[in-house]
């Protein structure tokens, strides 16, 4: 479930950025990895026996969902797995943004998580099932819907909450919902700024409409 929400969630960013897949460098980050399979894999070790299923073990990896980009799609080019706790989204970011500048290359970011069912739920809490994704490209093309100037400061600082109050648990109970605050920015199509916990300091995102 959460490889294939990945995926499409990469899919379509490509798709409505008019780009090739095999043409982006990938940074995939989640927060919590698989915790349906994790769950089960953790369910079938306390059984009699303890057999684990290969096929689950083997999508327990935190980077399943970027294998299965670069192989289904047969591309060589680059793509990173981050886990960075609550600050999955900021990190993966501020991770794209260099290898877009740095790399001189279009680059696919892909945030996700889901809930966790199980024990580990139950301590690490995510509410709502949520993804987002964008392609940043190095030099502004028919297709941007907008320029982000995006700074890191080390030092942490008042963070900008959702406008909207009935996405503000969203916002806060999935990890990968920290980007609904900057997909609002740049919704309005207004240059605005936002500031963002990136921990240990802070990512500021200015957003100049196209």
């Amino acid at each position: 479930m959460l490889t294939r929400l990945a995926l499409a969630l990469a899919e379509e960013a490509c798709t409505q950025a008019g780009l090739r897949p095999e043409e982006a460098r990938g940074v995939f980050a989640c927060s919590n990895g698989d915790g349906t399979v994790v769950d089960a894999i953790l369910s079938a070790i306390t059984t009699e026996g303890g057999e684990v299923s290969p096929t689950q073990f083997h999508n327990s990896v935190h980077n399943a969902p970027a294998g299965y980009w670069t192989i289904g799609h047969k591309t060589q080019v680059p793509a990173v797995a981050l886990g960075c706790f609550d600050w999955s989204f900021t990190q993966g970011l501020l991770k794209a943004a260099a290898e877009c500048v740095v790399e001189n290359t279009p680059t696919l970011l892909v945030v996700y998580d889901l809930p966790i069912p199980g024990p580990i739920g139950k301590v690490r809490v995510t509410e709502y099932p949520f993804g987002c994704a964008f392609v940043l490209q190095p030099r502004l093309g028919l297709e941007g819907i907008c320029v982000l100037d995006i700074s890191y400061d080390p030092t942490a600082s008042g963070y900008d909450n959702i406008a909207h109050p009935e996405l503000l648990d969203l916002s806060h109970l999935n990890p990968a919902g920290a980007g609904l605050v900057l997909l609002e920015k740049i919704a309005h199509q207004t240059a605005e700024q936002v500031r963002l916990p990136c921990q240990p300091g802070t990512l500021s995102v200015a957003v100049q409409p196209c």
